[in-house]
């Protein structure tokens, strides 16, 4: 019964209750290029030019959900030679304003330079970008870029009324969004891009540079928090999630507990604790861009 009821949350609940999440439903970090091309996770795409005079390259991308986007550029036959990188990011939340930031860089190639962002938490990211050789010759660009992924719970509302949502997605967030060592991992909403932004390699959980950590290194109840990555037991995450399942436990590697919502709470705020895995929906988390 759970599971059915979670899976009909996914219709059920209005746009209001899961802002933020709505590209958690088609369970991909889409990028569109002005080919119409669809692009996933992290990725670059490559650009070549040979002109009689200043070659240049030119991406148009949109982006959902982007951390970071750079360009790399490098010119023949010689090195050396100078180069400019020119770009605009316009960025919105949920549909909402835009906030779009330029830049530009010339040096001498080889070199890559990372793209300034907008300061506002951004969701999708319309990328253009313009390299031009500053001589004879050819040129090569490469953009890259990488998405961020939400790490989402869903938790009953328990509002019977007909009609009414039957869970709503809650994410896993930084208290204090420090970005410091020591920061506590929580409960939040999902209606933001950043503050709810991680990378999953397939060990590490990583927010901010930090890696999601079991201070103790065992016990049950153990409030987690985010420390300085070392590659250690206590910072080694398996996502366990089953044939055409969506979600599933984060069973860390010592001492093998998993990532719980402590009873199964839908407070915002409330600390993450590990524990020992048993299958319910408290330890059921969808990685979601």
């Amino acid at each position: 019964m759970v599971a059915i009821l979670r899976r009909a949350a996914f219709v059920l609940a209005p746009a209001a209750l899961i802002a933020g999440t709505v590209y958690a439903l088609s369970g991909t970090a889409d990028a569109r290029t002005s080919s119409g091309t669809i692009a996933r996770s992290t990725e670059s795409q490559q650009c070549g030019s040979h002109a009689a005079s200043q070659p240049s390259c030119n991406f148009a991308v949109d982006i959902q959900l982007p951390l970071s986007v750079s360009v790399a550029a490098k010119g023949s036959p010689e090195t050396g030679q100078n180069a400019t990188v020119s770009w605009t990011v316009s960025c919105s939340v949920n549909g909402g304003s835009i906030s779009t930031r330029t830049g530009s860089h010339t040096g001498k190639t080889p070199y890559s330079v990372r793209l300034t962002m907008p300061s506002s938490e951004s969701g999708d990211c319309s990328v253009n970008t313009t390299t031009t050789l500053q001589g004879i010759g050819s040129l090569a660009a490469v953009l890259t870029y990488s998405v961020a992924e939400k790490v989402m719970v869903t938790v009953p509302t328990g509002d019977m009324n007909e009609g009414a949502p039957l869970a709503f997605f809650m994410c896993l967030r930084d208290a204090k969004q420090s970005h410091a060592p020591g920061a506590r991992a929580v409960l939040g909403s999902c209606n933001s891009v950043y503050m709810g932004a991680w990378t999953y390699n397939g060990k590490t959980l990583v927010h901010g540079g930090l890696c999601l950590t079991d201070p103790h290194g065992g016990g049950n109840r153990t409030k987690l928090l985010l420390e300085k990555c070392a590659g250690a037991a206590d910072q080694t995450w398996t996502h366990r999630v089953g044939a055409g399942q969506s979600d599933g436990p984060f069973v860390l590697k010592s001492p093998h507990l998993c990532l719980d919502d402590p009873k199964y709470t839908k407070v915002i705020n409330t600390p993450l604790t590990v524990y020992s895995c048993n299958g319910g929906p408290d330890e059921a988390w969808t990685l979601s861009s």
